[in-house]
């Protein structure tokens, strides 16, 4: 449980579900509208865990730290770039 009492769910089943990660392109499809017209977003990856500050991967200002980022899920960036 956390502070708030809740139980923290496993993401596990959203990481290889096809129509999950279609959600999640498309949600961030409609984000993106905001953005100059040359953005465009064609894969995104839904991790298993959260990028916390507790597993260094924000600092304590919740700014990522890229390379670390990078370097705890090469596997998942590798995939996105995979044929290009």
């Amino acid at each position: 449980m956390d502070q708030a009492g809740e139980t923290k769910r496993d993401v596990p089943p959203l990481t290889g579900n096809e129509s999950a990660h279609h959600l999640v392109l498309d949600r961030v499809q409609r984000g993106i509208k905001l953005f100059r017209g040359y953005t465009k977003i064609n894969r995104a990856a839904v991790l298993k865990h959260p990028l916390t500050v507790e597993n260094r991967l924000l600092t304590l200002t919740m700014k990522l730290k890229g390379m670390k980022v990078v370097g705890a899920h090469r596997a998942e960036f590798g995939s996105l770039y995979a044929g290009h």
